[in-house]
């Protein structure tokens, strides 16, 4: 999911973010309710991946409904912590290049 740039976004402040956290939360919609779930997240730059297998619930409701949000960042230090909270439409890749770079079979 590549991640638009709206007035006084800070690009590197969004990557260091991202980039400093592996787990986060991608939220889909399931019966017309949202549906969350913990995730790998990787990043380049601004464009997120998370892998996973394609025979998943989260893959059919994104396909039924390809609204998604992602939430990456809080560390439970209070209120001074920085998140990034992203909401967009999704791209399934099974390219094989992808899956080399970030696969684990523990997922």
């Amino acid at each position: 999911m590549k991640i638009n740039e709206p007035a006084g976004f800070k690009k590197q402040h969004v990557v260091n973010i991202i980039s400093d956290q592996r787990t986060g939360v991608l939220s889909s919609v399931e019966n017309n309710k949202p549906h969350s779930r913990y995730m790998t997240f990787y990043n380049e730059e601004l464009t997120l991946f998370t892998p996973t297998k394609l025979d998943t619930e989260k893959i059919d409701e994104i396909e039924k409904s390809p609204f998604v949000s992602v939430l990456v960042g809080y560390e439970d230090k209070g209120q001074s912590n920085s998140y990034v909270e992203i909401a967009g439409t999704p791209t399934i890749n099974s390219s094989q290049e992808l899956k080399k770079q970030f696969w684990d079979e523990s997922f």
